[in-house]
């Protein structure tokens, strides 16, 4: 055997045996393993439904509960009263299905101004 046959057969054996490693850590799942997964999986509704790739939760949205975490955190009721009341006086609610905002249809009842109608507005809806 020639030193490049040599390399060759120590390569391929370092590589068998981290394979054979590899195999021996990964321990296939009991049954009562799986059990659990697939009660939680269930519970969860992250099953996957039918073919459309859709999971339970998503197919089924009121046989699960809402998620408990608020969509805007750290904002009282308070302050989003206050803001929808400072949204209306500018004019910066939509109306109808238009798309469009009251001070666009109706210019003439709102004051012209460059600041936007609440707090969390980008600069350019001041601008509309």
């Amino acid at each position: 055997m020639n030193h490049s046959s040599k390399a060759t057969w120590a390569a391929l054996l370092i590589a068998l045996a981290s394979t054979v490693a590899d195999a021996q850590m990964a321990m296939p799942k009991t049954r009562e393993q799986v059990r659990q997964e697939l009660a939680e999986a269930i519970r969860e509704g992250t099953m996957t439904y039918g073919e459309s790739g859709m999971q339970m939760r998503e197919a089924f949205p009121e046989s699960y509960p809402k998620s408990m975490v608020p969509a805007m955190p750290g904002r009282t009721r308070a302050q989003v009263s206050a803001e929808l009341e400072a949204a209306q006086r500018s004019g910066a609610m939509p109306v109808g299905e238009s798309g469009f905002l009251a001070r666009e249809l109706y210019p003439e009842r709102y004051p012209k101004s460059a600041t936007p109608a609440y707090a969390g507005a980008p600069a350019s809806a001041a601008m509309r």
